[in-house]
Formats: C-alpha cells, structure tokens, sequence
C-alpha cells in the first residue's frame, strides 16, 4: 500500500512545452494536461473535450476532457442553463 502511494510522488512525466514544465506520475496524466492546456492547438484536440459556451464566463475557452467536470461546472457557474445530455 505504502508503495503504491509513493508513486504519486514520483513524477518522471514532464511537459515539454517551453515555459510550462509541469510532471506527472502518469503519462495519462500528462496527456490529460496536454489536451486541458491546450498546448496542441489543433481542431482534433479541441473536439475531443467540452467547452463552456456561455459568453463573458471566467472558464469560457478552458477544455474539460470528462464529461462530468463540465457538466458540474455547468451546473455550479451557469444554473438553469439547460445543456444536452
């Protein structure tokens, strides 16, 4: 148990994109930052995540790559605004 914990502070995942330099212990976590950050600017990346279409919202533009932390965003930031299941 203890080393399974102790991988969560072993980070050798590192984003390589200039100025960010951020580690993970995962390379899923690291893709995950990759596609949230929108450090590849392409329209692929961009449909694979949700975006939060209010205007003038703090998070309009911020990719969510899970369906549920939209959606809980939507529903904490945005109430009443009905959105497509």
């Amino acid at each position: 148990m203890l080393r399974k914990h102790a991988r969560c502070h072993v980070k050798p995942y590192v984003c390589n994109n200039p100025g960010c330099g951020k580690a993970f212990s995962t390379t899923k976590d690291l893709k995950r930052h990759w596609r949230t950050k929108k450090h590849m600017e392409t329209k692929e990346t961009k449909e694979e995540g949700y975006l939060c279409p209010v205007a003038g919202c703090k998070k309009a533009g911020h990719l969510y790559n899970r369906k549920d932390n939209f959606v809980r965003h939507v529903r904490k930031r945005h109430v009443g605004l009905n959105m497509p299941a």
